[in-house]
């Protein structure tokens, strides 16, 4: 049977949609937006606590090798953002070509520093949804389509392969991955998720070249063995968990972001941490949140 974990509450963030959680080395803290809620948050510790407020919807957030500075897939717009404590502002790059009834998704950084981010259909009913990949020279390209909802992207460790969720189909896709130009190869089904389990949503990927994904409406997030076997259930105390990062000194703090949006409110009631920021000590470490423009 799969080991059964459960988890600690870290911030009482109360998110619409918290999602895109990042790990930031050089300052211990972890970074995370709140989509409907239009914020991106940030964590220290429990005594340093903070939110900068967005204009649009930000639908993913990697860190970025310019100091003090993060990328956003804000609706339909790549922006670097620029953070500190009394000022908060950004630079449009450019606009994706997107149909308006669209909006940017879920994304992560190659071990390349390339940003790969999904776009969604908003209804969620449409498979017009696309996968982007923006090179360090800020230049995009389009690489696969007909999706609904984009989600849950990772690498393993050596960097040959790319995971990608279908979130509506319930299923996570591994690509063979080229790391020097970044071209996908051919696509496996690596975990289907039946009906019962929720939606796949965000995961990550561990030093071992264990999958993490954090099931929307399953009440849990799964570790899955690079065979795309289950190997370790944690229970979570909400119904939406939506994403996950590891951080922490040691990268051995598994952190995951949940929803309340959309919840009625009797399943508030039932679960009142939904929208929180929640943590877990490992017995493992991750792999850490790579950075735009960095050359791996």
């Amino acid at each position: 049977m799969p080991k059964q974990e459960n988890v600690e509450l870290t911030w009482k963030s109360n998110c619409l949609l918290g999602e895109s959680p990042i790990w930031c080395d050089n300052t211990q803290s972890l970074f995370f937006i709140d989509i409907v809620g239009k914020k991106i948050l940030r964590w220290k510790d429990s005594h340093k606590k903070d939110f900068y407020t967005t204009s649009k919807e930000p639908g993913s957030i990697v860190l970025s090798n310019q100091s003090g500075t993060i990328l956003c897939a804000m609706e339909h717009e790549l922006c670097s953002v620029y953070l500190n404590k009394d000022n908060f502002s950004y630079k449009t790059h450019f606009i994706f070509n997107e149909l308006k009834e669209n909006r940017m998704n879920d994304g992560k950084c190659d071990p390349a520093g390339r940003f790969w981010v999904a776009s969604m259909n908003k209804t969620c009913q449409d498979n017009s949804g696309k996968v982007w990949r923006i090179n360090r020279d800020f230049s995009c390209k389009e690489m696969i389509g007909g999706f609904s909802v984009g989600n849950g992207f990772g690498w393993n460790p050596e960097g040959t392969i790319m995971y990608f969720t279908d979130s509506e189909k319930r299923v996570i896709y591994s690509y063979m991955y080229d790391l020097s130009t970044g071209d996908l190869g051919a696509r496996s089904v690596f975990a289907k998720i039946p009906i019962i389990l929720g939606k796949p949503d965000g995961l990550a990927v561990d030093s071992d070249g264990f999958v993490w994904s954090a099931h929307w409406d399953g009440w849990r997030v799964t570790r899955y063995q690079p065979d795309g076997k289950i190997d370790r259930v944690i229970k979570m105390p909400v119904p939406r968990p939506t994403s996950i990062a590891f951080g922490g000194k040691d990268l051995d703090i598994l952190f995951i972001t949940s929803a309340s949006v959309g919840l009625r409110k009797k399943d508030i009631t039932n679960a009142p941490l939904s929208g929180s920021l929640f943590s877990l000590k490992l017995d493992t470490a991750g792999l850490r949140s790579y950075s735009f423009g960095e050359e791996g």
